[in-house]
């Protein structure tokens, strides 16, 4: 069920793509303009082609979904990060702390996409163990933008495969 579940919230996140709301990035090493940024087993990668995030009510739940993918790949290979959170229908997902395993909120839930031949799906948020549970922290959120962090062990879906991803960042534009 959970794995049915992650993989709906990825289909459901590229449905949405559009490649109209990111700001100019410089090239440069450093980040600027909208992005999610991360250290995947000690490689740095900034994810800055088509950043957005959308929050709304869905099916009688919050939701917060966040995506970017990175810049330069052919349009149908891009590596992509998703992150997503819901809980109980009511206001919009607010500041916070959003920890794996906690019972306050419905699911927290991200992905990481990697194209080769074929494609590798990583998830966090929704395995019975790991070695570093997701977590999502909203720092700065208004109706233009959304920031904040995360971390978290991904995992292939049969387990044979892991990422360690930390200092995870994110500043993005909603749709």
């Amino acid at each position: 069920m959970c794995r049915k579940f992650a993989i709906f919230v990825i289909v459901a996140i590229s449905t949405l793509l559009q490649y109209d709301c990111s700001k100019q990035s410089d090239g440069a090493n450093e980040v600027t303009g909208y992005y999610i940024s991360a250290v995947f087993n000690s490689e740095a990668k900034a994810f800055t082609e088509a950043p957005a995030a959308k929050d709304g009510i869905i099916s009688n739940f919050s939701q917060l979904t966040m995506w970017a993918f990175i810049k330069g790949a052919a349009q149908n290979s891009l590596p992509q990060i998703n992150l997503f959170i819901a809980r109980p229908a009511g206001a919009s997902v607010p500041l916070g702390t959003y920890t794996q395993g906690d019972s306050s909120f419905f699911r927290i839930v991200a992905s990481y996409i990697v194209f080769g031949s074929g494609y590798t799906t990583y998830v966090s948020g929704n395995n019975a163990f790991t070695s570093l549970p997701l977590k999502i922290v909203i720092t700065k959120k208004d109706s233009i933008s959304i920031q904040g962090s995360f971390q978290g062990a991904f995992y292939t879906d049969d387990f044979k495969d892991s990422i360690l991803v930390t200092d995870g960042k994110f500043d993005l534009p909603f749709k």
